[in-house]
């Protein structure tokens, strides 16, 4: 029994040896929450890639994808770009939204491919009515949003 758990524990290290690139990937949506109807039509996705592989010395090139999509899983929007990375890298996306989306929830899927590589993470933001609550989560949105793409863009 005990060389049968030792081998399995060689097994897997070997695996793990063997498995040279896997991407911690983060992401944050700004605003959370956008108010209709007319809604703020801009968000801010943020991106945080580490490479966690066993060759993170090493620069690459990666492939980000974004995508926004309903609560029926239809695209609302998408869109790629090839970015190098080394040990990790931060970037901001920013997404005009159309103007007659429905209440609800969304979902922004980001994807990291390399080679035959790929994590997938999303996050999700939602489209509310305006309520006084909603109207005060939107100014609170607002300031920061334009405080963001004013300094930061």
């Amino acid at each position: 029994m005990k060389r049968v758990v030792i081998l399995l524990f060689i097994l897997v290290l070997i695996s793990l040896a063997n498995a040279q690139y896997i991407f911690d990937l983060n992401v944050k949506v700004i605003p959370k929450t956008l108010i209709a109807p007319p809604h703020q039509n801009t968000i801010i996705v943020n991106s945080d890639i580490i490479n966690l592989g066993s060759n993170s010395n090493e620069r690459i090139d990666i492939k980000l994808s974004y995508e926004i999509r309903d609560k029926n899983n239809e695209i609302i929007d998408a869109r790629s770009s090839t970015l190098a990375l080394q040990t990790s890298l931060s970037t901001s996306e920013v997404f005009n939204l159309p103007n007659d989306l429905k209440l609800g929830k969304y979902n922004v899927n980001v994807k990291v491919d390399y080679k035959d590589y790929s994590t997938l993470t999303y996050e999700e933001f939602y489209i509310e009515e305006k309520t006084f609550i909603g109207k005060l989560n939107y100014l609170i949105n607002k300031k920061i949003l334009d405080f963001l793409i004013y300094h930061c863009f």
